[in-house]
């Protein structure tokens, strides 16, 4: 579950990001304070849970599900020259999302940071840090295999590229298994 949330000065860099890494995004549960949600919906296409806008309480209600540790990440495009008062606390959400451990970005170069993380699957320990509802472990599995794979193949890359040598003076080449292939030796001489 990614939480979006953005500044009035910074509702325009939210959809230009989320336009960027939509593809990324699409493949997660979304949820925004109201105009961020509507106005990167709109952009997008992407399905987004909306709450109420930041002066109605939408901050609010986000960092509820922050404390309940509902939110995996929070994109939060803040504006710490010219935030306005109604504008989301922003001391509130960072404080939840530490007491949670949730990973959080405050600006462009963090959340990029952070999406090609969750892309690469480095924030599914939270998956294990955190138990998780029955309709999101499907998903996790899904990434999960997926992250399996990508590992056991560079494993098989790696054990591949190195040649076991024996005390005979030969090199053996790993082969897939089976009789020995006397073909798949070579002899130091």
């Amino acid at each position: 579950n990614i939480a979006l949330i953005a500044h009035d000065t910074k509702k325009e860099l939210m959809v230009q990001f989320c336009i960027a890494y939509c593809g990324i995004l699409s493949r997660n549960n979304l949820c925004a304070t109201g105009t961020t949600g509507k106005l990167v919906s709109e952009a997008t296409g992407l399905k987004i849970q909306r709450y109420m806008s930041g002066v109605q309480g939408g901050a609010q209600q986000i960092a509820a599900r922050i404390s309940c540790n509902e939110i995996d990440l929070l994109l939060f495009f803040r504006d710490p020259i010219s935030a306005k008062p109604h504008e989301p606390n922003e001391a509130n959400l960072l404080r939840l999302c530490d007491v949670h451990n949730i990973p959080v970005a405050t600006n462009i170069a963090t959340a990029e940071a952070l999406v090609h993380a969750l892309d690469r699957g480095d924030l599914d320990w939270r998956n294990i840090v955190n138990p998780v509802a029955p309709e999101r472990r499907k998903t996790q599995r899904v990434r999960l295999k997926s992250n399996i794979c990508h590992i056991k193949a560079a494993t098989e890359e790696s054990s591949t590229a190195k040649a076991m040598h024996s005390e005979d003076g030969t090199v053996e080449r790993p082969h897939s298994g089976g009789d020995y292939d006397a073909s798949n030796s070579l002899r130091l001489n």
